[in-house]
């Protein structure tokens, strides 16, 4: 009975030593910035981990979110966002990284102007460009903590 009691202690000391390097593990980003030939801009990233991770990524404007997540695990990520301009002047925003988020539409107004820096911490929201009320971000969820999340049971 000893050696399973002292066996289930260590594997919880594991499990909480690897959600602890999960938890505190930051990956800092810098965003660029470019601009084709009909004007509609773009912020891109590269995301590298050291371990394979899913990405939820978001947008918002104001209260409104779109969600999209990535199906993979993976530990490179190409992040883009494309202000693709539409007819009536409103902006759909197209976010690309391991999957497609492309049903935010806002109004003009809200493009990105400068390259930038964003820092990405796991398991946490991190807004990766923000103006005003508009916003995108991701939520960066590594393999380990996943199947964690999924066997906590509430008591």
């Amino acid at each position: 009975m000893s050696c399973r009691v002292a066996a289930n202690q260590q594997a919880q000391a594991t499990l909480t030593a690897r959600l602890t390097c999960s938890v505190m593990h930051q990956v800092n980003v810098a965003l660029k910035l470019s601009e084709d030939e009909w004007g509609r801009r773009s912020l891109s990233a590269d995301l590298v981990f050291e371990q394979p991770v899913k990405v939820l990524m978001c947008a918002w404007l104001g209260s409104e979110w779109w969600w999209a997540k990535s199906p993979k695990w993976r530990t490179h990520y190409n992040w883009a966002a494309q202000y693709h301009h539409l007819r009536d002047g409103s902006r759909q925003v197209i976010v690309t990284c391991g999957a497609l988020l492309q049903d935010c539409v806002i109004p003009a107004g809200f493009d990105p102007e400068a390259p930038g820096q964003a820092e990405v911490e796991f398991l946490k929201p991190s807004a990766l460009y923000q103006k005003e009320s508009h916003g995108l971000g991701l939520i960066v969820v590594p393999q380990g903590a996943a199947r964690s999340l999924r066997n906590v049971s509430g008591g």
